[in-house]
């Protein structure tokens, strides 16, 4: 948290709605607790139009006035083709060079655009994601070590 947001103040550091069974409260309950945020509380937060949902991505026109459209892009040219048709873009599994290249394309093209970043993601480079994006996303409670 503290090397992501040295590098941008403004990231917000959140983790998936993914939890244990049983354990939801509580883990989000730490990653609150640790700074963090939660990305998407339940699916009744946001749309999220994955890699699997691309061919509906023009049919949610209507659903887009009720929630914020969130889309997971496969590829560079699927971010830069929906870049002006959602709210934020998720983008997972992209590396820190695609990423340096790809996101000021996408902020030109939509300025209002939230980057979301998730996928390999760790201490040792969390700044660097910090200072691409708007939302860093994890699943903190998976890998998280007790304290003691």
């Amino acid at each position: 948290m503290e090397l992501a947001r040295k590098a941008n103040p403004n990231v917000i550091v959140a983790t998936t709605r993914k939890t244990l069974p049983g354990m939801r409260y509580f883990e989000i309950k730490a990653v609150r607790a640790g700074g963090g945020e939660v990305h998407r509380n339940s699916i009744g937060d946001s749309i999220l139009i994955t890699q699997n949902h691309l061919r509906v991505i023009r049919k949610f026109e209507k659903l887009k006035a009720l929630k914020k459209v969130e889309l997971e892009p496969r590829t560079a040219e699927e971010a830069m083709k929906y870049a002006k048709t959602v709210d934020i873009l998720l983008l997972d599994h992209f590396s820190l060079e695609e990423l340096r290249d790809l996101v000021p394309k996408l902020r030109k093209l939509n300025p209002l655009l939230e980057i979301a970043v998730a996928g390999n993601i760790n201490a040792q480079n969390i700044a660097e994601y910090a200072e691409i994006a708007d939302v860093i996303v994890t699943s903190a409670p998976y890998y998280a070590k007790p304290s003691t």
